[in-house]
């Protein structure tokens, strides 16, 4: 079973995670950026050096802006795309096709060639306008923890919301049950939606009654995997109970401040 698929835990309860391929598609998106640049900078420097004298046609225009088009779109990795990215990837198509632009070219040619600029450019606009009123939705501010509990029969709550200073934010309780003899448990949660980049993570061992106090304070507690779309929590006990018991874990995901951005 793939780490991915391990994420069983969700707001709506139990249920499998579908496999997302993040590592794939972010390489992909760098690879393709790192690409686009390159050719920006060579084309801007033989346009400067006088290295290009003659216009293209429209059909070689046509095959350079296609080639624009599918690193632009791959670079801009999907849907959710920064401000700064955006900025990027729109700059460095403007720069290719004003490259390409010389004197005594056909109108069908330097319109092709400034097409993937123009779709950058309004990809990028309509992102910063979705980041802002992302910003702007009412924060939605914590209940009272005392009422953010567990019972016997619940095995994770979780809240979403947007703290004052327009990060996304998660909180959640989860709770760990060790089995009679055993001293390790494992919690999966999985975030829908997924943050855009791996979030800042810190959780504590919420307090209990009775001999679960002891049990709590001693746990040892932690992360062996943090993805913008699920956790994995590792607990593990000095001593392995002689009947099973739970243990309250309160988990704290935020937005990284830098997130969002190249």
């Amino acid at each position: 079973m793939s780490m991915q698929a391990e994420l069983l835990f969700s707001m709506s309860g139990h249920r499998r995670f579908p496999a997302m391929p993040v590592s794939l598609a972010r390489n992909a998106a760098w690879g393709s950026l790192v690409l686009l640049g390159g050719v920006a900078i060579l084309l801007a420097w033989r346009r400067f050096a006088g290295g290009m004298q003659r216009p293209l046609d429209f059909s070689p225009a046509a095959a350079t802006s296609l080639f624009v088009a599918l690193c632009a779109a791959t670079a801009f990795g999907g849907a959710r795309v920064s401000l700064r990215r955006g900025i990027l990837i729109a700059s460095l198509s403007v720069v290719t096709a004003g490259s390409l632009t010389l004197p005594g070219a056909s109108w069908a040619a330097v319109a092709v060639l400034w097409l993937p600029a123009l779709a950058c450019t309004a990809f990028t606009i309509a992102g910063s306008r979705n980041a802002e009123a992302k910003i702007r939705r009412p924060v939605q501010h914590a209940a009272d923890p005392v009422l953010f509990r567990l019972d016997d029969g619940t095995s994770a709550l979780t809240r979403r919301f947007v703290d004052a200073t327009g990060r996304d934010c998660l909180e959640a309780v989860l709770q760990a049950r060790f089995a009679a003899g055993s001293r390790a448990a494992v919690l999966h949660l999985a975030f829908s939606p997924p943050f855009l980049e791996t979030p800042e993570v810190c959780w504590s061992l919420k307090k209990s009654c009775g001999d679960d106090v002891a049990l709590g304070e001693s746990a040892q507690v932690r992360a062996t995997m943090v993805l913008p779309y699920g956790i994995r929590l590792e607990l593990k006990l000095p001593a392995a109970p002689s009947t099973e018991r739970t243990l309250p874990v309160q988990l704290s995901v935020v937005e990284r401040a830098s997130a969002g951005k190249l």
